[in-house]
């Protein structure tokens, strides 16, 4: 029987693997999120952490505070806009706005082969584009590097004054595929991956366990 983790958990394993993301703290109620605010600084994100929520941006669960006095009405549309789907709802991730080159990364179970990782383009055209190279686990560096080259991600890494390191890109693979398995990972993703001059960031985890 497989099992979602919650957002927390599923940031508290990136850490433990030493996979980068970016500043997030979770908030359960508005007055947490004032303190997070405060300890991040503006702009902000603010998505909604809840399990049966996987698309939020598609149904209004991701917005930005721009300022303070912008904070509680984010904080209200993104609580309500999650409730007209669900109840079961852990909180509110507070996180700081990042702006780079939007991968998505993560690995999945495979009917024919078994447990395969993948890289490519992401962010919320990660559907249209299907750009998107698959290795079976365990991968060596050597996969890591033909995985980013294989997508249109590699074309844009110095593309219009882009500065990003590929070998930050193939540190996160390579501890990705420790993660996956060493904590008997059904399927996750990171989507997106931040990916801009000062490295590779996650911004958004999805993980199922067995």
């Amino acid at each position: 029987m497989t099992s979602m983790l919650s957002a927390e958990q599923a940031y508290a394993l990136l850490r433990k693997y030493r996979i980068k993301a970016i500043n997030t703290g979770l908030a359960k109620t508005f007055p947490e999120a004032e303190l997070l605010a405060e300890n991040i600084g503006f702009p902000l994100v603010l998505k909604i952490d809840a399990a049966q929520i996987v698309h939020k941006t598609d149904v209004g669960c991701v917005k930005i505070a721009y300022s303070q006095d912008k904070l509680e009405e984010v904080y209200k549309k993104v609580t309500s806009n999650a409730k007209k789907i669900t109840k079961d709802i852990n909180g509110i991730l507070v996180q700081e706005f990042v702006r780079g080159l939007e991968a998505i990364t993560g690995s999945a179970m495979d009917g024919q082969f078994g447990k395969v990782m993948m890289f490519g383009s992401g962010g919320v055209l990660t559907q249209v584009f299907k750009d998107v190279s698959f290795r079976l686990v365990p991968i060596s560096k050597e996969d890591a590097e033909s995985m980013i080259d294989d997508t249109k991600v590699s074309q844009l890494l110095n593309y219009r004054g882009n500065n990003i390191d590929k070998n930050k890109i193939v540190d996160v693979l390579l501890k990705l595929n420790n993660l996956v398995q060493n904590e008997n990972i059904h399927e996750m993703d990171i989507n997106p991956l931040f990916l801009n001059d000062n490295g590779a960031f996650a911004a958004d985890v999805r993980i199922v366990k067995n």
